[in-house]
C-alpha cells in the first residue's frame, strides 16, 4: 500500500538483458571454473506492469582445487547482489534469500527470511573427500552472510549482517555426472534446519 500496489493482486511485466560467462567443468558439482551472471530487469507500464521499476542482479562463483589427485577437495565461493535501480518494486519481487537460480542461498534460514530492495549475499564452502579410495563419501563445511535494506523502515544496506553456517555429508551416486546426495545441517540466528538435495548448493 505504501508503494501504491494493490495487496490483493498486482502485475509485473518486464524486459531483461542478460550476460553470462561460465567456465565450470560441471553444472551440478563443479571442481573448477568461474560463473558470472549479470541481469538487468525493466518493469514497464506499456508491457502491463502496474508501476515502472528496474532491478540489477550481479553474481559470481568460483572453485579452487586444493589437490590434483582428489579434485573433490576444494574451496568454493559464491557472491550475489540484487539492487533496485529505479522506480517501485512490489514486495514479492524484492530480492530475497532462497530465491536464487537453484533456491539454495541462505542456508540456515527459511526461504524469504531476509528480503529487501537491495540485498548482498556471500558464501564460502570447504568440500573434501572422506573415502578417498572410492570417492563415494565427502563432506562440507560452509559459512554465509546476508544483508538487505528496507527503505520503509530506514534500514540501509550493510546496517545489519546476518551470518549462518553448517556442515554436511555428500554421497556420490553417479560418478560420471557427479550427482551427489547432499545432507546439510544448518544454523542461523535463532534458526536451524536439515537440507536434502541431489546437487551441490552452488
Amino acid at each position: 500500500k505504501t508503494n501504491g500496489f494493490n495487496p490483493e493482486e498486482y502485475r509485473t511485466s518486464n524486459l531483461s538483458v542478460n550476460f553470462v560467462y561460465d567456465t565450470r567443468d560441471n553444472l551440478i558439482s563443479p571442481y573448477r571454473g568461474y560463473y558470472v551472471n549479470v541481469n538487468c530487469r525493466l518493469n514497464q507500464r506499456w508491457l502491463g506492469s502496474d508501476a515502472p521499476g528496474s532491478q540489477l542482479w550481479t553474481e559470481f562463483r568460483t572453485y579452487i582445487n586444493l589437490e590434483k589427485k582428489f579434485p573433490r577437495h576444494l574451496l568454493a565461493f559464491w557472491y550475489f547482489g540484487g539492487f533496485q535501480v529505479s522506480g517501485k518494486i512490489p514486495f514479492l519481487d524484492l530480492w530475497s534469500v532462497g530465491f536464487d537460480q537453484m533456491n539454495s542461498s541462505g542456508r540456515g534460514y527459511l526461504q524469504g527470511r531476509w528480503r529487501g530492495e537491495n540485498l548482498v549475499y556471500c558464501e564460502a564452502e570447504y568440500r573434501f573427500p572422506i573415502s578417498r579410495c572410492s570417492q563415494v563419501l565427502g563432506g562440507a563445511i560452509f559459512i554465509n552472510a546476508v544483508t538487505s535494506s528496507s527503505k520503509d523502515q530506514g534500514i540501509p544496506l550493510f546496517a545489519c549482517i546476518r551470518p549462518a553456517g553448517g556442515f554436511g555429508l555428500r554421497i556420490m551416486v553417479d560418478k560420471v555426472n557427479r550427482t551427489n546426495i547432499r545432507i546439510d545441517m544448518t544454523f542461523g540466528e535463532k534458526s536451524s534446519g536439515i537440507i536434502f538435495s541431489a546437487q551441490e548448493a552452488f
